[in-house]
């Protein structure tokens, strides 16, 4: 999960999609600076003008040109919030798609000791992200524009004023570099210890029996007392790093205009300058100064921004299958035989040989079990051939084709899963059962809820199929789970099932209903099943056993 991409790498990247958009953005902006700054200059001619006594249409026309100048400067404004506004509304949507592509092709050996749950939280940064971009590219981006164009202008009036803006750039320099580092450390410090909080409370929520029990345990409040003090001190040194930052500019801000109002003054005396280049200069100077406190000020969104941007890259750096190359396809009528050669299981956080050399053959269109001890790899085996887990070196064949040179996606459509870690998520009965998949029809989702027993259950509520499950515990009982699951993987008409012993927990009744259900549906088809209990083994053609 490592990556060598930097901060302000990812920034240009996030941004990089709409680099015609900023364009726009940053023209809008250049237009703004220079009709503000060209104020002053109005400002100066129409002091001439009453300064001479001359109130003449000269003076009609400049008023309104300053006028015009203002209104057109704000419309310039306005066109920058509607840009910003649509690149808000983008950065969440391809944030959002980002991550539903990514998630589920996960490969859980890059995973390591990441809870997945617990990652998807830094979805929230894309929130922050949001909030703190317009702040960057308005006010960052226009407080610079502002500095630079000020400067300018001022180099116009006397040779003095130049010195001034290649000190003043200088020290802002000085301010951020010193600043900048420790700035971004502790923000990451500080973030970190907010996503351990979140995480420490959402695993309190999902262990609520385990500590309403353990009413003499104070460990809720313990753990949350650490980790709020973690909290609170990195708050702090981040707090320090930005009121540094903020004591800089504002004494920087009093000693220039203590100063340049001393030089101003001296040139006007020195008749170095009129009276209307020393007000127009004084305007350019404290729009200079308010500028630069502005880019000072804009130094938390921007720490907040690349913070955010770090933690999204914990779950883009994550490593992803991809499409396999010249991939090999299975036969579309043919059901799926197996073969494993020489396969090694392995720990997905220590690489260590759980199980060794595995070789065995599970013929097409057969009911295959797996026995053993506790412990044997028969789970292990199971998710492998599912293809759902990576940990493992070794060959596996489908067909007598290698995995690795299988398109992946399809070789998963012709696979039917009944897990135990199969989850019932946040959605309706119709979106559970059939994932959403093309080419299952009403009659299907139908026909499979008779068949595993989930009519009646489904219809005692008044949206039917359409009812969202929120909390799955609330509503299904542990066998009502196991139907759903079968239902799930039952649907697509799969050549090849996958089954754990989820039978052995339910009473015999709908124990023996779902299995005679599972044999039914498979003849024909290539089934393996996790099981030591003799019934399921009497029905399968071969027994397999793991020591």
């Amino acid at each position: 999960m490592k990556s060598t991409l930097k901060p302000i790498q990812r920034f240009w990247g996030l941004l990089n999609p709409d680099k015609r958009d900023l364009t726009y953005l940053y023209l809008y902006a250049i237009c703004n600076g220079i009709i503000s700054l060209s104020l002053p200059i109005g400002i100066q001619a129409i002091m001439g003008l009453v300064l001479a006594g001359r109130l003449s249409a000269s003076w009609g026309i400049l008023t309104v040109l300053v006028m015009l100048g203002v209104a057109v400067a704000g419309i310039f404004q306005i066109m920058q919030l509607y840009i910003v506004e649509i690149l808000q509304r983008r950065l969440f949507a391809r944030a959002a798609f980002d991550f539903a592509y990514r998630i589920p092709k996960f490969k859980l050996k890059s995973l390591g000791n990441y809870y997945p749950p617990e990652l998807v939280n830094r979805f929230f940064d894309t929130v922050n992200i949001q909030k703190s971009l317009s702040k960057i590219l308005l006010d960052f981006s226009t407080s610079i524009l502002q500095i630079i164009f000020g400067l300018i202008l001022l180099s116009l009036y006397h040779p003095i004023f130049i010195a001034f803006g290649i000190v003043l750039l200088l020290i802002l320099f000085i301010i951020i570099y010193l600043t900048g580092r420790p700035g971004m450390r502790t923000s990451i410090e500080e973030s970190n210890y907010k996503y351990e909080m979140a995480f420490w409370l959402t695993e309190l929520a999902r262990a609520i029996p385990t500590f309403k029990l353990s009413a003499s345990s104070e460990l809720n409040f313990k753990r949350t007392d650490d980790i709020l003090h973690n909290y609170v001190d990195s708050r702090k040194r981040h707090f320090k790093v930005l009121l540094s930052q903020y004591s800089s500019i504002i004494a920087l801000k009093t000693l220039v205009t203590a100063s340049l109002l001393v030089v101003g003054a001296l040139l006007l005396i020195s008749n170095s300058i009129t009276i209307g280049q020393f007000v127009a200069s004084e305007i350019v100077i404290i729009l200079i100064l308010n500028s630069s406190e502005k880019l000072i000020m804009s130094m938390e969104a921007i720490y907040d921004v690349l913070t955010s941007i770090e933690k999204l890259g914990k779950v883009t750096d994550i490593e992803i299958e991809e499409p396999v190359k010249n991939a090999l396809s299975l036969n579309a009528h043919a059901s799926i035989g197996i073969k494993v050669k020489n396969l090694d299981v392995v720990g997905t956080l220590d690489q260590k040989i759980i199980r060794k050399n595995v070789n065995l053959t599970i013929s097409a269109g057969t009911a295959t079990c797996l026995v053993g001890d506790s412990g044997s790899g028969k789970t292990s085996l199971l998710k492998i051939l599912s293809t759902s887990i990576d940990n493992y070196n070794g060959t596996i064949l489908y067909n007598d084709i290698p995995l690795q040179n299988i398109d992946i996606e399809e070789l998963r459509k012709d696979i039917g899963c009944v897990f135990y870690d199969q989850e019932i998520f946040y959605g309706t009965f119709r979106e559970n059962i059939s994932l959403g998949q093309e080419g299952i029809s009403d009659e299907d989702l139908v026909n499979i809820i008779k068949e595993v027993g989930l009519e009646k259950l489904i219809l005692s509520f008044p949206d039917g199929y359409n009812h969202i499950i929120m909390n799955a515990n609330s509503i299904l009982s542990g066998t009502d789970r196991v139907r759903l699951i079968m239902a799930r993987a039952l649907i697509t008409q799969p050549k090849l099932v996958l089954v754990e012993d989820v039978f052995s927990g339910l009473k015999e009744e709908n124990k023996m209903e779902l299995l005679n259900l599972l044999f039914h549906r498979c003849k024909g088809k290539t089934l393996v099943m996790v099981s030591n209990d003799p019934s399921v083994k009497k029905e399968c053609q071969t027994v397999i056993e793991l020591n």
